[in-house]
């Protein structure tokens, strides 16, 4: 903004920063008033305006009693975006050239987003300075001092190489679409987005408001402990404003936790697995198995988890019992903490003493609003079209402002260009209005093909908190080729998947949606829950379970984990065409024999038989899983040829912790999937594992007691992922391991007595290979022939990067040394050849933390540990990995810096050959975070990747590091040398 008089004004700056909370404006626009104040920016600015953008643009916006200046470098600095608009006059005004100076700064400091227009100027004139910017520069170079003008240049050079918009590219010079992108970008931008991906809220509609109000209740950094309810009906945006909120104050915490669905949690899993996820998320513990009541769990939670500073939050809470779990009334949440419950029943946070003034209450959006986001979803603008302008009035209208209704009939509506079916489609909704929100989320189930629809009501009613990979088997067993359906169902708003801490992705749905595909399952039978599709209510399973009532219209039954009765096949021959079973009682047994021959997939948990019988088989059968079970034997004997699962593809007997003998694996000719992790007194697998000739996937992790693979498994030729963490007996692994050339996956993480592993160099189309805290591992043989890496991770694994060449010493970094975020290093063939080879240099130093510090003593040789992350580039692939140095013998000083210089082996990057164009970015490097208080603390300063020649004694560091007159130490001699010049 430079149509006020010119002045300059002092580029130094505060140290506020344009974060999200601090932000007072959300677009600074710089430019010439007089080229561009009354058509383009003014239309700019106005739009975004119109969006809710809070712009800073003109002198009105100043504040009162205040110099220019200050105030103009507070705005810049407080703005999360700077548009700046390049004109033929702007060079003409110092006042755009100082205040894009300081954009600049504001950039590289605090990461301001600049996006540059160059309206009626070519972009090269602005780097360069010519054109119609070259005359004026002339006069701006007697005028100004030249520490000044050089600033301009720098800035218009830096900000010109940026990419922008040039308005005559843009349709030939139209000025209103360029607005258009503008406008588009800058809500993309301002946007909160930083712990959850907000891709089910593509649009932020209302969202800041929200936040602002919840900002002022949470009061933010008073010391007291403060609960904050957010209350209101299904579909208002409950969950989303509280993770907009969770990203947005995320970093004023020290420990963190959001329990996302805790109704739906609690009535699949149980109030101890609500307990588990907290424990978990603060502590990075796992307790699975050892919490056996909810009291006892709440006893560990007041014993252990003593936090200040902490962030809960506590989503979809329905009952008194869940908060009790919790134990939120125990005061072990300390100082500084906020807990935030969202509910939509408000006697929830009366339980939980809520104050009247600390709820809040979501309103439904405005007209305007409504009519933005539902054009947002309809026509991926943030107007209607002007012949649908009535009608999507009309639509906004009637959602009531009801965000969900709003998202999901705008995506349905995307898909419809006829004003005729749009005119129909609201006709509709009006004869439907007493049950507005039912019946506006049923007209996109209507228009689902039919697999869509049984995927749909399958997930409303069995699969919400189910992992992806888990519903997919189902519904691939089942015929229904899902991942085209789910990914329509996704485009319709009608599901959706995310992802969790765990790293699973799971399957969600809105309270509505699922209330709605709850009832059309109730309607295909009011009165007789027999003849419904799909049955999951307690009192209705008991009822047709008990008087045997089942039709052939059942479908899928999900057994509650609460439902106590005896069972056997006879309760489920009436049902001859129901495809899913999911059994949890203790108390079921089992004649499979009697079971339906279309069942596709079964689940039998916590199964209390220690031998199966024989009949234990089913031919049509997809997927088994009989985890958590007490089986001590199952197919142990071979198969008769009838008698097999000829159609399984999946088999769980992961967590059966009383197994010390693994089937006989002819019984499953087509099994693809194979878990038999934590399956802790497993011994032996035996030699049939190798016939089976499809298995891809192989889980043995946590099996303690196993020895060794069969030889055998060098037969598993479709193989493509082998899980073998924390198998800790296992000394070595079968040369045929490294045959299996379909493997993608190799996980061993955790074999204390690997020593070795199998040739690598045949597997060429592995991506992903983890040996972390393979503690004894001196090589990985092989890797210059798998090109297709993407993970390594050899934390840990510090045999691997050993070498006897290397060398630390005492100095200092020079001044004027700064590490950059990524430090990166090409290699060619020119380099390759000459026979350099890699030297990695890492400064680093003791802070003087007496706290942390004190019993370590000056002089006293000390072992560092530090963790590597690097990105390997090789052949248009990228490949991350994760190594760790041990240091030795390192003399504990605060006084100075230590420099550690290490030879790499070759010229590889720990073993992998680097050739060609390849090139090594180092993401970071810092102190182990797996080491205990032994081991003072040390902070990375600075690191640099050098070449040497063969004939070089030691890297020029000079550069960067000044040698003290401490003399310099080669890791593992007792000999010293002076100055640093130690021979490596």
């Amino acid at each position: 903004m430079a149509g006020q008089a010119e002045a300059s004004y002092s580029t130094s700056t505060s140290t506020s920063t344009s974060t999200a909370g601090s932000s007072p404006y959300d677009v600074f626009l710089n430019f010439r008033g007089e080229d561009t104040r009354k058509n383009f920016t003014g239309h700019l600015y106005r739009a975004l305006k119109r969006e809710g953008v809070n712009v800073f643009m003109d002198s009105y916006k100043l504040w009162e009693g205040e110099e220019l200046g200050t105030t103009l470098v507070k705005a810049i600095q407080r703005s999360k975006v700077s548009i700046p608009v390049f004109s033929k006059g702007y060079a003409n005004s110092n006042w755009c050239l100082t205040e894009l100076a300081q954009m600049l700064y504001c950039r590289r400091h605090y990461g301001q987003i600049i996006l540059p227009i160059f309206f009626d100027v070519d972009p090269s004139d602005v780097r360069h300075q010519t054109g119609c910017f070259k005359k004026v520069f002339l006069k701006h170079q007697r005028n100004f001092a030249p520490h000044v003008v050089d600033s301009w240049k720098e800035a218009l050079r830096e900000v010109g190489n940026l990419k922008g918009w040039v308005l005559k590219e843009v349709e030939n010079g139209d000025e209103s679409k360029l607005v258009e992108l503008l406008v588009e970008r800058v809500l993309k931008e301002t946007c909160i987005h930083n712990v959850f991906s907000m891709s089910d809220v593509n649009y932020c509609i209302g969202l800041d408001s929200h936040l602002k109000n919840l900002l002022y209740l949470l009061n933010i950094g008073s010391k007291d402990v403060q609960f904050i309810g957010i209350c209101g009906i299904g579909g208002i945006g409950k969950t989303t404003i509280a993770k907009a909120l969770y990203n947005c104050i995320i970093e004023s915490f020290d420990q963190k936790c959001f329990l996302e669905d805790i109704r739906e949690e609690v009535l699949r899993h149980g109030l101890v697995y609500l307990q588990e996820k907290l424990i978990y998320s603060m502590s990075k513990r796992k307790v699975q198995g050892e919490i056996l009541s909810v009291d006892r769990g709440k006893e560990w939670i007041k014993e252990r988890l003593q936090i200040e500073n902490v962030l809960l939050i506590l989503d979809d809470v329905d009952h008194p019992s869940q908060l009790n779990a919790l134990a939120i009334d125990l005061n072990w949440i300390g100082q500084g903490s906020r807990v935030i419950i969202t509910t939509r029943d408000e006697n929830i946070l009366n339980m939980a003493k809520i104050d009247e003034g600390k709820i809040y209450r979501p309103k439904e959006l405005g007209e305007g609003q409504s009519l933005q986001l539902f054009s947002l979803r309809a026509f991926r603008n943030v107007k209607p079209p002007e012949e649908y302008m009535e009608l999507s009035r009309a639509i906004a209208s009637y959602s009531g402002g009801l965000p969900l209704t709003l998202e999901v009939l705008g995506s349905y509506l995307s898909y419809v260009r006829s004003k005729e079916m749009w005119e129909s489609i609201i006709q509709q909704l009006r004869e439907n209005a007493p049950r507005e929100v039912y019946e506006s989320l049923k007209i996109s189930y209507d228009n689902l093909g039919d697999y869509e629809k049984a995927i749909f009501l399958d997930a409303a009613c069995f699969f919400i908190g189910w992992e992806k990979k888990t519903v997919i088997s189902i519904w691939e067993a089942c015929g229904f080729y899902p991942k085209s359906a789910i990914h329509r169902l996704i485009n319709r708003n009608l599901i959706k998947f995310e992802s969790n801490e765990d790293g699973g992705c799971y399957l969600r749905m809105q309270d509505q949606l699922r209330d709605m595909g709850r009832e059309i399952v109730s309607k295909e039978s009011f009165r007789e829950p027999g003849k419904r599709s799909r049955l999951w209510s307690h009192d209705n399973v008991l009822e047709i379970l008990e008087g045997n009532k089942g039709t052939d219209r059942v479908e899928g039954i999900d057994i509650p984990s609460d439902l106590l009765i005896p069972l056997t096949g006879e309760n489920f021959e009436r049902m001859s065409n129901l495809r899913f079973l999911n059994i949890n009682p203790k108390s079921f047994m089992v004649d499979f024999s009697c079971l339906p021959s279309a069942l596709k997939w079964f689940r039998w948990n916590t199964c209390t038989l220690d031998i199966l019988p024989t009949n234990f088989y089913h031919k049509r059968l997809v997927h088994l899983d009989l985890s958590f079970s007490t089986i001590k034997q199952a197919w142990n004997i071979r198969p008769q040829d009838e008698n097999k699962f000829q159609n399984l593809k999946v088999l769980n007997l992961s967590n059966c912790g009383y197994r010390s003998k693994s089937p006989n694996f002819s019984w499953f000719p087509c099994l693809e999937r194979l878990d038999l992790g934590y399956c802790r007194s497993l011994d032996k697998l035996d030699e049939s594992l190798g016939q089976l000739s499809k298995l891809k996937s192989l889980i043995l992790e946590s099996c303690d007691s196993l020895e060794e693979l069969p030889e055998s498994i060098c037969d598993l030729k479709s193989l493509v992922e082998l899980q073998l963490s924390n198998v800790a007996k296992i000394k070595e692994l079968p040369d045929g391991v490294g045959l299996l050339e379909n493997l993608e996956v190799l996980d061993v993480s955790h074999f204390y007595l690997l020593v070795r592993l199998p040739d690598l160099s045949r597997l060429k189309i592995l991506r992903r290979l983890s040996v972390d805290s393979c503690e004894k591992l001196e090589e990985i043989q092989g890797l210059e022939g798998v090109r297709s890496f993407e993970d390594l991770d050899a934390t840990q694994c510090c045999n691997l990067t050993n070498t006897p060449r290397k060398i630390h010493g005492q100095g200092r970094l020079s001044p004027e040394c700064t590490q950059e975020l990524i430090y990166s290093l090409n290699a060619n063939d020119g380099i390759c050849k000459k026979g350099l080879s890699l030297v990695l240099c890492i400064v680093f130093e003791f802070p003087p933390d007496l706290k942390h510090n004190l019993k370590f003593k000056q002089h006293q040789p000390q072992t560092i540990y530090f963790d590597i992350l690097a990105s390997i580039r090789r052949n248009d692939k990228t490949a991350r990995c994760r190594h760790t140095l041990r240091i030795e013998d390192v003399e504990y000083t605060t006084r100075t810096n230590i420099i550690y210089i290490h030879h790499l082996k070759g010229f590889n990057w720990f073993g992998i050959p680097l050739e060609g164009k390849d090139a090594i970015e180092i993401l970071y490097i810092r102190q182990s975070k797996y080491l205990d208080d032994l081991i003072p603390n040390s902070r990375v300063k600075f690191w640099k990747l050098l070449f040497q020649k063969p004939d070089q004694k030691k890297p020029n560091v000079a550069d960067f590091f000044n040698w003290s007159d401490v003399e310099a130490s080669p890791s593992g001699n007792t000999g010293r040398s002076g100055r640093g010049d130690t021979e490596a």
